[in-house]
This record gives structure tokens, sequence and C-alpha cells, in this order.
């Protein structure tokens, strides 16, 4: 959604109390990240998959004992000086993330602020041999990498709000005496129907995006992940003020959706999310990035 006025309007037509007043105070943008298959892929700039373009003296990222990990994309931050959200990141530099396709947590992010002398390494062949299983081959099946397909990105601004699962409502409700889980949203037929109309060309659409609001597959709260150390049941009415607090010092960084256009798919439709610590986001330290994924 990228008209903030037509946003509002469905909302208050649509939403119910307490859930319309909470979504209208947290509107935010981000920066959706589209597959442009067909496009150009120059050297240096944003793209999806292939081989990294990897700043003088920067090596493939790998896990210790060195395996080496898939590249999911780059961000050249110069081109997203024109969106609402650049405050947040540096003016320059490139933004690279990569993840270890047997894994839903193995994911490594860094930024690089010089990237005048970028070169292409040789991929491993662990990332380019081929695979596949003998159902594959019995009908037909070409068998697939470790890499993902190489395709330019284009991008653009995108207004959206956090979920009844989020975190930030789970807040809201306890600090106004609302039952968190407990009220209708919307009058959901009419809401779709108009919702439908006014964003048709992003329905079918991958959902990569930079910073904003992340979008839940199953159950939200993503963030407690990094704070309990262990997997989130799911169980709201047991988080106490502590752990809600401590996980909403996490943010979205980056979310990686699966996309036919890329020949790439997480699981059961799946999607990886890249979060980091507010503070280490205002240090510009992308070293405390990490990676959490869910699916269908």
């Amino acid at each position: 959604m990228k008209d903030r006025e037509e946003l509002e309007r469905v909302m208050k037509n649509y939403f119910y109390t307490p859930y319309k007043e909470f979504a209208l105070a947290h509107i935010e943008p981000s920066v959706r990240l589209i597959a442009d298959v067909g496009g150009r892929v120059i050297k240096g700039s944003s793209k999806f998959g292939g081989i990294p373009d990897l700043p003088k003296g920067k090596q493939w990222p790998e896990l210790p004992g060195g395996k080496k990990l898939t590249f999911l994309c780059q961000i050249n931050l110069k081109e997203i000086q024109n969106f609402s959200i650049q405050e947040k990141l540096p003016e320059w530099g490139m933004l690279y993330f990569f993840y270890d396709v047997d894994s839903w947590d193995k994911g490594h992010c860094f930024y690089a602020e010089d990237i005048s002398d970028l070169h292409q390494p040789k991929p491993d062949a662990s990332l380019t041999k081929k695979r596949n299983s003998w159902l594959g081959k019995l009908f037909g099946y070409k068998g697939y990498t470790k890499m993902v397909k190489e395709v330019s990105m284009s991008m653009e601004l995108d207004l959206s709000i956090p979920s009844i699962d989020s975190l930030k409502y789970l807040k809201y409700c306890r600090e106004n005496n609302f039952l968190f889980h407990q009220y209708p949203v919307c009058d959901e037929v009419v809401y779709e129907e108009d919702l439908l109309q006014m964003d048709m060309a992003n329905i079918y659409k991958s959902d990569h995006r930079l910073l904003g609001v992340y979008h839940e597959i199953q159950v939200g709260g993503y963030e407690l992940n990094f704070v309990n150390n262990k997997s989130f049941d799911g169980k709201y009415e047991k988080l106490d003020t502590r752990q809600i607090g401590e996980a909403m010092k996490w943010e979205l960084l980056f979310q990686m959706d699966s996309d036919r256009n890329l020949e790439l798919m997480f699981g059961d439709a799946g999607r990886l999310y890249f979060f980091i610590p507010s503070s280490a986001l205002a240090n510009r330290n992308f070293e405390r990035v990490r990676m959490i994924g869910d699916c269908n």
C-alpha cells in the first residue's frame, strides 16, 4: 500500500476498536523489493541472487567449519535515498544478505561502506552442484542448486501496520486494559473487497521488504526467539513485561519471501526474517543481525 490517506480511510471505515486506534497510530513505511524479471543487472546495483559483487578483500561468507552460505541479495543504499526510511540506514554502501539453506536460523548480513572496487568471487562447488531426488528424476525434474537465480531488483514505498499477533499490539492492549485476541478486527468481507481493489497490483507479488513491519506466516512474536533463545510457542498470556520489552528492542531489517521469479522456495512457501537491535542499527553495527525463518 502506497497511499497513506487511502489506507487510513479503509481502516477508519472497516476496522473495529481497539485495533482501529492502534493501527492508525502505527502505520510504518518500508521499501518493497521486487524481482524485476527482464531487468538489466548492473555490477554494483541492487539485485537478487547470482554471484555477489563483493568489496575488495572480502571473501564469500561461510559458517564456522567452512560451509559456504547461499547469497540472497545485495542492496545498494544509494538507491533508497528517496524513500522515507533512509535516515535509519547509511547514505551509501551496500548491504549483503546470506543464509544457510539447511537451517532456519543461520543467516548472515554485512555492510560495506566502500564499494568503489568490487569483484565477483567464484562460487564454491557445494553451492553450484545440482541436486535431485530419485522421485524428482522419475518425474523429469531438472534438480536444483544452492544458488538463487540472479534477477534485477526494483523498489517502491510500502506502508503497512503490525498485525493482531504483534508484540506491539499485545503491549497496546495491556497498557489500555483491552483483552488481547478477544475482539473482532474488521468487517472482513467489505474490507477485503475494498483492499483488493486498492492494492491488486501487489496481491500476488512476493513480499520482500527492507525495514518496516514484518509479515508473519503463523504465530508472530519472532523477536522473542532472540530473547529466550528458543522458539516462541504462541502462548502470549505467559509473556511478562520484561520479555516483551526486551523483544521489542529488535526490529526488522530485511524480509525475504519465497518467489517463483527467483526459483526460490523456503520450505512450504516460507519467509526469512533478518532482525537487528534498534541500538545496533543506529550505530550501524550490522554484525548484530540475526535471522529466523517460518513457513506454512
